[in-house]
């Protein structure tokens, strides 16, 4: 679970449809305004948007299009199933209006927040957001080195594109080496460090990390999140995210510019190419610590066609409607603490400055 300080981060449908996969992936909120646009009401049922909603959305979809275009910042999506949003947040999938409230409230986090304590402290590793230990970088050594020597067709493929990366995981010799380079760094580094290797593994699905990661997938492409399928659950929704400079401190892929992370270059220790990954059709964005609510557009509930606009990006101004580019949209969360625990998660983390805590959930 995670959060950020006082409000803002300064503290199957017809081809003819422009939803279809060619509109979004060209020019990524074409098409939206044919959905049914709705927003969750204080009364919590969810209501269509009057003219002046609708205006201060497509004002804001045309700021982040702009940003897009000039590489000032990404958007990405992710599939889901509406039951997940609602099991996480602890509310009666019926109740949709209060499952959209929560989820533009808290977001939708990492697996790792919805551990139990006790399960967390049965291994030695990825224990909090915070975790850098020797132990932790143990684990992301030795799982890498697995998954290289149990490579099918498609790993097959990143391995040869990465034949530096892979001959220094499958050297046991390499560990100690791994480990100690960056023992000494501060703590936002080896975070950094960390999650670059993790997302490697976040990508191998089962056979890397699952519950354990503090990461949450999402796509460039629009086409890839609308291939998630739940088989228990046909209400898809797909998120429309967007991520502000430094990429880096939100997220981590091999689908921007070659030398994302140069920490990992001034360490000396292996990187992975540009557009390489374990399912590189995928064309992953792993964000960390999960789905800000500040970064969360909308949601767009397919079965119904039906786009959910974030309230509060709908209560700003005309003149603060600009500043979401570089500080996300502004979400009052006073009473995070309190409301938290009406959640389905155990803990949650906060951004703060460069930095991620993470706290656990007073009963």
């Amino acid at each position: 679970m995670c959060r950020l300080p006082n409000l803002t981060l300064t503290s199957c449908r017809a081809s003819s449809n422009p939803l279809s996969s060619k509109g979004i992936r060209m020019r990524p909120f074409e098409g939206l305004l044919s959905t049914s646009l709705v927003t969750p009401s204080h009364d919590m049922d969810l209501n269509k948007l009057t003219a002046d909603q609708t205006d201060t959305f497509i004002r804001a979809t045309k700021l982040i299009s702009t940003a897009y275009r000039k590489k000032n910042l990404l958007i990405t999506y992710r599939g889901d199933g509406y039951a997940n949003l609602a099991s996480a947040l602890n509310v009666p999938t019926d109740e949709q209006g209060l499952v959209y409230q929560q989820v533009f409230y808290f977001g939708n986090k990492a697996k790792h927040y919805l551990e139990r304590q006790d399960q967390l402290s049965r291994r030695p590793h990825l224990t909090s957001i915070e975790d850098v230990n020797d132990a932790t970088f143990d684990f992301v050594f030795d799982k890498i080195a697995e998954i290289s020597r149990n490579a099918d067709i498609d790993r097959e493929r990143f391995w040869r594109q990465n034949i530096g990366f892979y001959q220094f995981f499958t050297r046991p010799s390499n560990k100690e080496y791994f480990v100690t380079k960056v023992k000494n760094e501060p703590q936002v580094v080896k975070a950094m460090v960390r999650d670059y290797y993790l997302f490697l593994l976040h990508t191998a699905g089962r056979r890397g990390v699952t519950k354990e990661s503090f990461l949450v997938s999402t796509s460039v492409s629009w086409e890839a999140a609308a291939k998630f399928n739940n088989k228990n659950d046909a209400r898809k929704v797909i998120y429309f995210y967007f991520i502000p400079t430094p990429f880096d401190k939100y997220c981590v892929t091999a689908n921007v510019e070659d030398d994302l992370y140069p920490v990992i270059r001034n360490l000396g220790l292996p990187s992975y190419t540009r557009g390489s990954g374990l399912f590189y059709w995928q064309r992953e964005v792993a964000v960390r610590g999960g789905l800000l609510p500040h970064f969360i557009l909308g949601i767009h509930r397919v079965d119904l066609d039906q786009f959910v606009v974030n309230p509060h990006l709908l209560n700003m101004s005309r003149e603060k409607l600009p500043f979401i580019i570089e500080r996300g949209i502004e979400v009052n969360q006073n009473d995070f603490d309190e409301r938290i625990k009406e959640t389905s998660y155990q803990r949650f983390s906060s951004l703060e400055g460069e930095q991620f805590y993470g706290f656990e959930i007073d009963e």
